[in-house]
């Protein structure tokens, strides 16, 4: 098959060309970038001064979801929230390290942050299972499914060490290395 064909309708996202990632993605890129004609939201009925939100992560400021995702979509945030939301990133673990996300949204330094669920069986035992090899056709079905389940299994867990979900994502296989 050539690598310009398009697979996306066989429901194997590992087979989608850059080609087919544009054209499913034109209505987010458009948000992101500013183009996209919305209809005005409401007034959230906050007069006070800005406050910052604080976005905390390991990966380096350069990375692609970084440049073409996070930091675009602050920008929105804060025109989406007249001035009033102020974002305050730092990323390549100038905040803190990558398992320190739960610590640093408990002692302020953050106020979204990433926290490794599959890391740490202790605080999240029932999470473990959506790390599992060959558990799910997909990243994305993974997500969905755990997104799902969260309210009856996993939101206990999360919730007893005192934070919130802001997003729940199960990763692709490619997420265990080895040096042998």
């Amino acid at each position: 098959m050539a690598s310009t064909e398009t697979t996306t309708s066989q429901g194997d996202a590992g087979d989608e060309t850059l080609e087919d990632a544009i054209v499913s993605t034109r209505m987010a890129q458009s948000w992101l970038d500013g183009t996209m004609q919305r209809p005005a939201g409401p007034d959230v009925g906050y007069d006070g001064p800005p406050f910052t939100f604080r976005v905390t992560g390991h990966p380096p400021a350069t990375a692609a979801a970084i440049t073409r995702v996070f930091k675009p979509s602050f920008k929105v945030l804060e025109r989406m929230s007249n001035g009033r939301i102020v974002v305050s990133d730092h990323w390549g673990e100038s905040a803190h390290r990558d398992r320190e996300g739960v610590a640093a949204l408990l002692d302020g330094r953050s106020d979204f942050a990433p926290i490794y669920s599959a890391w740490d069986a202790t605080a999240f035992p029932l999470a473990q299972a959506l790390a599992l090899p060959g558990m799910f056709a997909s990243a994305e079905i993974g997500t969905a499914i755990a997104e799902e389940l969260y309210p009856s299994y996993f939101r206990a867990d999360v919730e007893r060490l005192g934070i919130l979900m802001g997003r729940l994502k199960a990763t692709g296989e490619y997420h265990l290395f080895g040096n042998a």
